[in-house]
């Protein structure tokens, strides 16, 4: 396999700007609702330009980018207000030929047995469903965990898929499976993947901190076949301490060149692309692409 985009997620370091500015629903005004997200589009625009520049074609795009629009308390009509707008983003994108992701909040639990949970959840991964249907309706893609446990593992699992189902059938096609780092190890997510046939992503920390059974390389392979003809996309971060799962400033060259090894010796004829997970957003992509991507290409 061949890699082909690194990307961060939601705030740019370097220029100083995040696609999450937000605010308390309680202060929740047209005003406050008008001047937040344009200051979160243009934001958006200015980092991808940004990363046009610097050879980064792969953005997570912050989920308050219209703040509280999933809330059933918003009543503004954003996708009209601000049409011009993510009319320019999507041409934009599609001239860099960039991938857009985004990541509903821990929130947004599709399996909890608590009805009122799953209706916010379904509210909150279509919200985001329209925001990359306007930006990037070829190829963005909503990443999501599996959810709790809550005391009957397989049975949540049901549950996840059962209310899968309730999502409109453009969600449903968004939407990917990552591991996470305690409940729901990549050999889960594979399960119900394979199940609701979309596709799962790996997080190389996640793997460490809630490891599933079986050769890593196997595993992989897996998670690659799930995405049939689509690109890949992996998630890479370094561990902080011994305790957790928390993320450092950077990604330690030797632990990227180590991970892009064993995924470029999959036996498969197509290219991937690491979302890279550290403090330091962009910041930490441009020392792996001045550091470890030097060291890989001799």
């Amino acid at each position: 396999m061949k890699l082909r985009y690194l990307g961060y997620a939601c705030i740019n370091m370097s220029l100083e700007k995040t696609t999450n500015k937000t605010f308390r629903l309680s202060n929740l005004t047209e005003e406050k609702y008008l001047d937040t997200v344009r200051y979160n589009l243009k934001s958006l625009e200015d980092i991808i330009r940004w990363n046009a520049e610097h050879g980064i074609y792969f953005f997570r795009i912050g989920s308050e980018l219209i703040p509280f629009a999933s809330h059933a308390d918003f009543l503004y009509d954003w996708t009209t207000d601000f049409k011009k707008e993510f009319a320019a983003l999507h041409k934009l994108g599609k001239k860099h030929k960039m991938r857009f992701s985004m990541h509903p909040g821990q929130y947004s639990v599709l399996n909890s047995p608590d009805e009122k949970v799953v209706v916010n959840a379904i509210r909150d991964i279509e919200y985001h469903t329209e925001v990359l249907d306007l930006i990037s309706p070829e190829t963005g893609r909503i990443v999501i965990h599996a959810g709790g446990v809550y005391g009957d593992k397989k049975a949540a699992m049901k549950r996840f898929i059962k209310n899968f189902s309730k999502l409109s059938k453009k969600a449903q096609g968004m939407l990917i499976l990552e591991n996470d780092d305690r409940s729901y190890n990549i050999a889960d997510v594979l399960e119900i993947c394979t199940r609701l046939k979309i596709p799962a992503v790996f997080d190389i920390l996640h793997h460490d901190c809630n490891p599933a059974e079986g050769d890593l390389k196997e595993l992989l392979k897996m998670v690659v076949e799930t995405w049939g003809e689509d690109i890949p996309k992996f998630h890479i971060s370094s561990r902080k301490g011994e305790k957790g799962c928390p993320h450092t400033d950077y990604i330690e060259p030797e632990y990227f060149i180590r991970f892009k090894k064993i995924i470029d010796n999959l036996h498969f004829d197509k290219e991937y692309d690491i979302m890279i997970e550290a403090k330091m957003k962009d910041k930490a992509v441009l020392k792996i692409i001045n550091n470890a991507m030097k060291v890989v290409n001799g």
